[in-house]
């Protein structure tokens, strides 16, 4: 076999492998609800502003196939500005099962707000996306919300 002949066997070779990789990535849509209960605290800053840290823990819905119950756990730490406007970060991890699993950064404002998907375990090992959510009802550190999300799985 000629050099010529080589380059373009490896040159095929890597084409094929790359489309490979290419394909087993998995890009899906999903919707849910979810609801939670939690517990704050609260700390009053000398400029009318109150710092807030919550963890909540609930259940939710996600439109896998098949659809799927969560457990959810979240962990955030907010701000109440004078105009009493909140806003907050947050962390979740969303376990399906004892092997699948993935986490959640995001943050809220006035009662919707953005995520990233950090990763996971198991089938969601390696997850990337984004999502969104808004909170249908707010009552007593009870929450019920809708959320949609687009999420890659290598």
């Amino acid at each position: 076999m000629g050099i010529s002949k080589i380059i373009t066997f490896l040159a095929t070779a890597l084409v094929l492998v790359s489309s490979q990789i290419i394909l087993a990535e998995q890009k899906n849509s999903y919707k849910g609800t979810g609801r939670s209960s939690g517990t704050e605290h609260t700390m009053s800053l000398a400029n009318g502003e109150t710092v807030v840290w919550a963890t909540s823990e609930g259940v939710a819905t996600i439109s896998t196939d098949p659809p799927a119950l969560l457990d959810t756990k979240c962990v955030s730490l907010g701000l109440i500005d004078a105009k009493h406007s909140f806003s907050s970060d947050f962390y979740c991890t969303m376990r399906e099962n004892d092997e699948d699993s993935f986490d959640l950064k995001g943050k809220e404002m006035s009662k919707q707000g953005t995520f990233k998907v950090l990763g996971g375990s198991g089938k969601w090992k390696g997850a990337s996306g984004s999502g969104k959510f808004k909170l249908i009802t707010f009552e007593d550190y009870s929450s019920a919300y809708n959320f949609e999300m687009t999420v890659t799985t290598p």
